[in-house]
């Protein structure tokens, strides 16, 4: 989603221009470079992702520790929307993106159940059944620790798999809770 910069409530598709921050430039240039490969009679598919939520890997398990021992909160004012898709979606997608001849440019990889961070975060701390101690970390501790990417977590993206959608493609999990709760299974 890096492509796309920072944005408020503004929905975003796959038709939106790249963003103008360094992470959107470093995207952009990127894809720009895949595309040549349609000067070849290639087909270029690429592949924008949400947060990826796996039991094994990515940001869920730090997620799932630190709301286990009380330590999640909302970021910023928890009000920035927070693209995020399940792993097996993603393995669906890419499989799709190599055996459908008809895929073709950008694609947004996120669930259509988009939630805030404040969603999130009530959504997270059910599912391990523990309650939420710290209300919210502010946006200025995020920057001062994170630099950039602390402002890329306060503001985020309302980016929908609006492709996807319309190509009916189907989600194992569309909806956050049950995302979380087969997470939680594994």
């Amino acid at each position: 989603m890096g492509f796309y910069g920072l944005s408020d409530d503004e929905v975003i598709t796959e038709s939106h221009s790249a963003g103008k921050d360094f992470l959107a430039q470093v995207c952009s240039d990127w894809e720009k470079e895949a595309l040549k490969g349609e000067d070849k009679n290639l087909r270029v598919v690429l592949l924008r992702f949400g947060s990826v939520f796996g039991s094994d890997g990515g940001a869920f398990p730090l997620l799932k520790k630190n709301y286990k021992l009380m330590l999640g909160g909302k970021l910023g004012n928890g009000k920035q929307w927070f693209p995020w898709i399940h792993i097996d979606d993603v393995a669906g997608i890419v499989l799709k993106s190599v055996t459908d001849k008809k895929m073709s440019g950008a694609y947004n990889c996120t669930a259509p159940g988009i939630v805030t961070n404040g969603e999130f975060t009530k959504t997270m701390a059910k599912a391990v059944k523990r309650p939420v101690l710290i209300p919210f970390v502010p946006g200025f501790v995020l920057r001062i620790v994170l630099g950039e990417f602390g402002s890329f977590l306060t503001k985020g993206q309302r980016a929908v798999p609006e492709k996807l959608l319309n190509e009916k493609f189907r989600f194992q999990f569309p909806e956050l809770q049950g995302a979380i709760a087969d997470l939680l299974k594994k």
